[in-house]
């Protein structure tokens, strides 16, 4: 089924959507009127997170970054998460254009919000590490980087689809990678920070990491309800669909250890993608396989702030970790 841009408004068309994507719509947003309520609760969850990067002190930055002893190591990671955190708004945008019922496209409205404000939270925190002439050079020189690309070409790959036959098969392709690109890509590096903090070095970095990645759970979270939805609302064929779409989450896993092929590295980004394979209604695709960094919890939590090691009462915020 080829879909169509739905239009701004169209009274003739009834308030509540008849479907995700490809149903009809008024487009006049009534969020005592859906289809699917439980998308209200997920806009809530997201929207409980705003945040804005001025918030985090990192005026200890400068000077703790004197005293790392692999200054190179975060420069690149700040680059590289700032380039792949971009390159997801093309994908995004094409989603929601052909999104039929008016609550996704709001919710959508509000990811790029936040996506903005993880890029200014990474640029945020190179800037105060790093001169204005190194982090250009630091971006463009990381952008460049053959793993990330990698990352990046599956996602172009998804828009283009999306942009040359938007299909329901190729939203829902879109729609899967995209929750890659929120809950599976670059975790490792995020863990990261984390692993500064415990280590005493650059523990201004990890609070503003924690708020970003806790914003990822809660849109990861939307995106697998979204697919699961569309999913079922759909004419393709949906098992050869689920196939092909865990076969895809599967080489993202592949690439990912192409960065860090350490037994935990590997580990943890396989128990993220059988996570995210249970939120969008699939089976899992590594057996036995638990989170082994479980102490990284605490510094997604209210009281990121909080070094992991003394805040022991942090909680889950979104059950990403219970489903």
């Amino acid at each position: 089924m080829t879909l169509e841009r739905t239009p701004i408004i169209c009274p003739p068309r009834p308030n509540r959507s008849t479907k995700l994507f490809g149903g009809e719509a008024s487009g006049i947003l009534n969020w005592n009127d859906l289809k699917h309520p439980y998308f209200y609760e997920l806009r809530e969850e997201i929207r409980a997170n705003f945040w804005i990067v001025a918030e985090v002190d990192m005026s200890a930055a400068a000077n703790e970054f004197s005293f790392v002893s692999d200054q190179e190591t975060i420069l690149n990671d700040l680059a590289k998460l700032t380039v792949h955190n971009d390159a997801q708004n093309a994908l995004s945008s094409a989603i929601a254009d052909y999104a039929s019922d008016p609550a996704i496209t709001s919710i959508f409205a509000t990811l790029f919000d936040q996506v903005m404000e993880h890029n200014n939270a990474f640029t945020y925190a190179l800037s105060h590490i790093a001169p204005d002439q190194e982090r250009q050079r630091e971006l463009l020189a990381q952008a460049m980087d053959p793993v990330l690309q990698e990352r990046i070409d599956r996602t172009n790959e998804a828009n283009e689809a999306i942009t040359a036959e938007p299909t329901e098969a190729n939203i829902l392709r879109g729609i899967t990678q995209l929750a890659l690109v929120k809950g599976v890509e670059m975790y490792n590096t995020l863990i990261s920070f984390y692993r500064l903090a415990e280590d005493g070095e650059m523990k201004s970095l990890a609070p503003l990491i924690g708020r970003v990645q806790r914003d990822r759970e809660a849109q990861v979270r939307f995106l697998g309800e979204l697919f699961r939805v569309a999913l079922s609302e759909s004419d393709v064929d949906r098992d050869a669909l689920k196939e092909e779409m865990k076969r895809w989450i599967e080489e993202a896993v592949t690439i990912e250890a192409k960065d860090n092929n350490t037994e935990d590295a590997i580990r943890f980004t396989q128990y993220r993608a059988n996570r995210l394979l249970q939120l969008m209604g699939l089976p899992t695709a590594y057996p036995e396989v638990d989170n082994p960094l479980e102490w990284t919890k605490a510094y997604t939590t209210f009281d990121v702030e909080q070094e992991a090691s003394t805040a022991s009462d942090g909680i889950d915020l979104f059950g990403f970790d219970d489903l």
